[in-house]
């Protein structure tokens, strides 16, 4: 049970994740390198283009403040490799 739990071909792992099909990680890795490539030939003003797949893709974005973006970015470029 433990193995099958794991493989997300299985119906038991799709079940226990909610997904809505079992899929296999190559699958997964297909669909994102198809994405990227799609969307790497669009403009910026084209809307993205999205494969479904089996869970769900809610974004969670939390709104930063200008003044927490400011400090963030002053952070980061302190320890940046690349200054």
């Amino acid at each position: 049970m433990y193995g099958l739990s794991r493989q997300p071909g299985s119906h038991l792992q799709a079940s226990l994740r909610e997904w809505l099909w079992p899929t296999s990680w190559g699958e997964v890795a297909d669909v994102a390198l198809a994405e990227a490539i799609l969307n790497g030939f669009k403009g910026k003003s084209d809307k993205p283009i999205v494969f479904p797949k089996p869970w769900d893709e809610v974004q969670h974005e939390e709104p930063v403040s200008d003044e927490d973006r400011a400090r963030l970015k002053k952070e980061l470029a302190a320890r940046s490799a690349f200054d």
